[in-house]
C-alpha cells in the first residue's frame, strides 16, 4: 500500500533539526542501504522454487542460483548491519534510524509530522510482516526409535533465516547448523531464508528514501556537518 504525503507537506514543519552526530547516523544508513543494494544477489535473476515429482525420488525442490555461497554470504553480511541493531547505541541499523526519526517528530502537532509518523509505522508494519510470514509453511516431525511419527511442531516463519544466517553463512552455531541439516533435502527451508531477505532488503531499500529526503533538507542539518 502507498503511502502519499498530505498537500504541502514540509520537512522542516515535520521534524525538529538533528545533531551532527545523528545526521551522520543518518548518512551511514543511506550508505549502508546502497551497499545492500548493489550486492549482486540482488541483481536481476531467476529467483523462483521449482518443484518436481518423480517414482524414485517423490517430490524434490530446486533453488536456482541458490547455491552461490559467496553471493550470499555478502549480502548475509550486509543485510545483518540494517537488520539487526547490535550493541553500539549509534549503529545505523534500521530500527535505530526510525526511532530516530521518530524522537524528532514527536514534538510536532501538524499533517506533515503525523505523516512521517504513519511513514514509520508503515515500514515497520512491513518490516513485522516479512519477518513472521513465509511463503511455504514448514512442518517438523518428531519420531520415536522407530521412525515414527510421534509429534508436529510448525516451524517458526524466521527460524530458516536466522538458522542460515548464524548457523552457515555469518557464524558457525551448532544447534542452528544442525537445523539446517536437518532441511537440506527441502528446497523450500533456504527458499524461506532467501526470500524473508530479499523481502526485508526491499523494505529497507524504500525506507532509504526518506532519509535521503531528511539529508536533502539544509534546515534540518547542523551547519557543521
Amino acid at each position: 500500500m502507498a503511502v502519499s504525503p498530505p498537500p504541502n507537506f514540509d520537512l522542516r514543519e515535520a521534524l525538529d533539526p538533528f545533531s551532527i552526530e545523528e545526521t551522520h547516523r543518518l548518512r551511514r544508513y543511506v550508505e549502508l542501504a546502497e551497499e545492500l543494494k548493489a550486492c549482486r544477489f540482488f541483481q536481476p535473476r531467476k529467483q523462483t522454487l521449482e518443484i518436481s515429482f518423480s517414482a524414485e525420488d517423490g517430490m524434490t525442490f530446486t533453488l536456482p542460483h541458490g547455491d552461490d555461497d559467496e553471493l550470499i554470504t555478502a549480502m548475509a553480511a550486509r543485510l545483518r548491519t540494517l537488520h539487526t541493531e547490535g550493541s553500539r547505541a549509534g549503529t545505523a541499523s534500521f530500527g535505530r534510524t526510525a526511532r530516530l526519526l521518530r524522537a524528532h517528530a514527536t514534538a510536532q502537532q501538524n499533517a506533515s509530522a503525523d505523516w512521517i509518523r504513519t511513514l514509520l509505522e508503515h515500514y515497520e508494519a512491513q518490516v513485522e510482516l516479512a519477518s513472521n510470514s513465509a511463503l511455504i509453511g514448514l512442518v517438523r516431525e518428531d519420531v520415536d526409535d522407530e521412525g515414527n511419527t510421534v509429534s508436529e511442531t510448525l516451524v517458526a516463519p524466521d527460524e530458516p533465516f536466522w538458522d542460515w544466517m548464524y548457523g552457515v553463512y555469518l557464524h558457525a552455531d551448532p544447534e542452528k547448523y544442525a537445523r539446517v541439516q536437518q532441511w537440506q533435502y527441502i528446497g523450500a527451508h533456504k527458499f524461506n531464508f532467501l526470500k524473508m531477505a530479499s523481502d526485508l532488503a526491499r523494505v529497507y531499500f524504500a525506507f532509504s528514501g526518506i532519509v535521503r529526503d531528511v539529508l536533502d533538507e539544509p534546515d534540518l542539518l547542523p551547519t557543521e556537518a
